[in-house]
C-alpha cells in the first residue's frame, strides 16, 4: 500500500526504513540484513523469526504466529543483548 510505519505489535517485519522525505517519500531495505532494536527482557535469539512490537522494535514470533505464517519469514542472524540490537536477514 505504499505505506511505511511502525505496524501494531505481531506484525509481520516486511523491512527497514532507510530514509524518510518531507516529500512524503522514503527508503526501505526488504532484502539482506538490517540492524532492529530489542526489547529487554524479550530478546529474540538466534534463528528466531521475528516480527515488529508496534514501537519500532522486532521480537520472536510465538508459535501460533508460525502457524498462520504464509511467507519467508525474517530470521535473527545475531543478537547483542547488552545494547540489545539485532541483526536479521530480511529475505
Amino acid at each position: 500500500s505504499e505505506t511505511v510505519g511502525l505496524g501494531s505489535s505481531g506484525d509481520p517485519l516486511i523491512g527497514y526504513l532507510l530514509k524518510y522525505e518531507d516529500d512524503g517519500y522514503g527508503s526501505v531495505q526488504v532484502q539482506g540484513y538490517a540492524t532492529f532494536d530489542g526489547v529487554s527482557g524479550s530478546m529474540p535469539a538466534y534463528k528466531d523469526a521475528v516480527v515488529v512490537d508496534g514501537s519500532g522494535n522486532v521480537i520472536a514470533m510465538t508459535s501460533a504466529m508460525l502457524l498462520t505464517a504464509h511467507h519467508k519469514l525474517p530470521t535473527v542472524h545475531s543478537v547483542d543483548s547488552t545494547n540489545y540490537k539485532v541483526v536479521v536477514l530480511l529475505s
